[in-house]
């Protein structure tokens, strides 16, 4: 069940299974991280790629991998929450169309899911769908979480779809109607493509479960506002990092012998008869100091605040010789049950195989869950109400900004560089305890922020002197807030709308990687391998080398090597749908200032033999 010693890679549940490749996906989070996102592609095209370092290890194979899926991934999450990168990066900008920020139907709620729907395809088989119901954003965050992962083949004959799956189409149809902005019409079509075909697909449940009594519990919406259940049963345990209200009371008049597992601030934050009517009939735990602490992000404020290690959402009733668990993205709270978007998959089965006793397992045995908690005792910390005032300040100053209707406009200058001008369709008004707010496109340094106050007058701010390949809807902002001469920040990233962008941003960005004939070298390596996936383990081992100080890497400025010709030669024969590839690589280099340079001495010739070669001209 929940092992902690089974720590399996948010990455892992993403990888194509073996003799498939990846199609399309659709992906529902909270927060959102860009460098977790840049490794995603990464994932999906290649399976030697596992950790973040990787991404500005060897720009080449996440731009290819880029190049292979991004336009196929839509990443859909709560207007306001994506993370400041701590370092700047043109990669950024190729997810632009990919990230569309939303808000809840319920202005007092949260964007709140976290769920990934992939659709694989196989020469030999109908096309595989993979569900994952998460606990966890698609952030950097190392803490205790739960997935649940489902497949199921498309059934291709049939006409009729499986009821059950019919809240996770709706689910998966309605994201589109949340966005704050006009969504890229290729994520439209693979997001509506999958909402159909989902509804054919035959999911199987994990080993344990009833395959028959199990549902989708998408949450939050007028047709799907389902919650769990829990009255009437013997025995409740809730795993949950925040509690209020409704949800949590329950384990004050159902059950006995109930557990509770939460954050020691959450349960001091619980009325205190509410506390000791729980404890009354209730095992509480917290986390052991020793587990990793999860991402600073979630439906509560939680500005500097530890959160343990902590992030898992779940619930378990029993009641005879079975029990009923519930798993998802759903706190209990109040928030969670009533005005959140939220989703959660039912499951049930035998409590000795699903049940309390069989999650916590046995002090001392291996994987158990109860050797990662410790019972909980009060603690006399009280936050101050400074903090909440500088908390609630910054949440504010959030708000405005995601209402205000902030735009890009994009203006040429002479000389080949760009201004990126901010403009908002009424005067930004932001609380005076704000002392400062700046902003700045992700892909410059923060040093050359500016402020947002010209906004207040209805003015513009501009970002003045940017190369093309500099020019982003990304756009990060930085808020001061001080109350009695305490001051907190709060930073996030919004994608916003872009007027006047030039069609050749994306090749100049492609030239900035592909800076010399050493990196065009590379990439038309990784473009003919025959095994990729063994190639940049190669390039991946290399490069960490010539990082560590243990040599540099060769970077060569003449072509017509025979192996080179052979291969290409090969690839002619065996593989013409690489040497297309191959072709677009050369002609966006050439269509930028200075891309002819990075093609190695004597390999325009070597590619005209090779053109000339290629009987069918659909081939190139």
């Amino acid at each position: 069940m929940l092992d902690p010693n089974d720590r399996r890679l948010y990455l892992d549940e993403l990888r194509p299974p073996v003799g498939y490749t990846f199609d399309r996906a659709v992906c529902t989070t909270y927060s959102l991280d860009l460098l977790s996102l840049l490794t995603v592609p990464l994932s999906l095209a290649f399976s030697e790629t596992s950790g973040r370092e990787e991404v500005f290890r060897d720009p080449i194979i996440v731009l290819e991998a880029l190049q292979r899926t991004v336009e196929r991934i839509a990443i859909f999450c709560q207007q306001g929450r994506i993370v400041v990168p701590q370092s700047d990066s043109l990669l950024y900008s190729y997810l632009e169309k990919s990230v569309v920020e939303v808000r809840p139907p319920s202005r007092h709620g949260v964007f709140h899911p976290k769920v990934w729907l992939l659709r694989f395809t196989s020469d030999d088989e109908p096309p595989l769908f993979r569900f994952v119901c998460l606990s966890r954003n698609l952030t950097s965050d190392q803490s205790w979480d739960t997935a649940l992962t489902l497949e199921g083949h498309l059934d291709q004959s049939r006409k009729n779809a499986f009821s059950r799956n019919r809240p996770l189409s709706d689910f998966i149809a309605a994201l589109l109607s949340l966005a704050v902005r006009q969504v890229n019409p290729n994520v439209q079509e693979h997001v509506s493509a999958l909402a159909d075909e989902v509804l054919r697909v035959r999911f199987e449940v994990p080993d344990g479960f009833d395959g028959e009594d199990w549902s989708f519990m998408p949450m939050g919406f007028e047709r799907h506002s389902r919650t769990p259940t829990l009255d009437g049963y013997s025995r409740l345990m809730i795993i949950s990092p925040f509690l209020s209200g409704e949800p949590v009371s329950l384990l004050a008049r159902t059950g006995n012998n109930n557990v509770l597992i939460s954050r020691s601030e959450s349960l001091d934050a619980l009325p205190p008869d509410l506390l000791a009517d729980i404890r009354s009939h209730t095992q509480v735990y917290t986390v052991d100091d020793a587990a990793e602490r999860p991402e600073t992000e979630d439906e509560q404020l939680s500005h500097g605040k530890d959160l343990s290690g902590l992030h898992a959402k779940l619930f378990v009733a029993e009641r005879g010789w079975n029990a009923r668990l519930f798993t998802g993205s759903a706190n209990a709270t109040d928030a969670a049950f009533h005005n959140n978007v939220e989703f959660l998959v039912e499951l049930s089965g035998r409590k000795s195989r699903i049940g309390i006793n069989k999650i916590l397992q046995k002090e001392g045995e291996r994987g158990a869950l109860l050797d990662m908690l410790v019972p909980y005792h009060p603690s006399s910390t009280v936050e101050s109400t400074q903090q909440e005032k500088l908390e609630s300040l910054l949440e504010q100053g959030r708000a405005a900004v995601a209402e205000a209707g902030l735009a890009l406009r994009v203006v040429p200058e002479s000389g080949g560089t760009f201004v990126l001008r901010l403009n908002t369709h009424s005067p930004l008004v932001l609380e005076p305890e704000l002392v400062d707010t700046r902003c700045h496109p992700i892909t410059i340094n923060v040093s050359q922020s500016q402020s947002l106050s010209p906004l207040a007058n209805g003015d513009e701010v501009d970002f003045c002197g940017l190369p093309l390949r500099s020019v982003t809807g990304f756009l990060a902002f930085r808020f001061t807030a001080e109350v009695q001469e305490v001051r907190q920040d709060l930073s996030f990233v919004m994608n916003l709308p872009v007027t006047g962008m030039p069609e050749e941003r994306d090749r100049e960005i492609l030239r900035a990687i592909v800076a010399d004939r050493g990196q065009f070298l590379r990439y038309l390596r990784l473009l003919l391998s025959d095994d990729p996936d063994a190639y940049i383990l190669s390039s991946l081992r290399t490069r960490a080398v010539a990082s560590d100080g243990g040599g540099t890497e060769p970077e060569s400025s003449r072509v017509p090597d025979l192996p080179l010709f052979e291969d290409l030669v090969k690839t002619l024969s065996r593989s013409p749908e690489k040497l297309a590839r191959i072709s677009r690589l050369i002609e966006e280099l050439r269509d930028t200032e200075g891309g002819i340079s990075v093609l190695p001495e004597g390999f325009s010739e070597l590619w005209s033999v090779i053109r000339v070669a290629c009987t069918k001209e659909d081939d190139l």
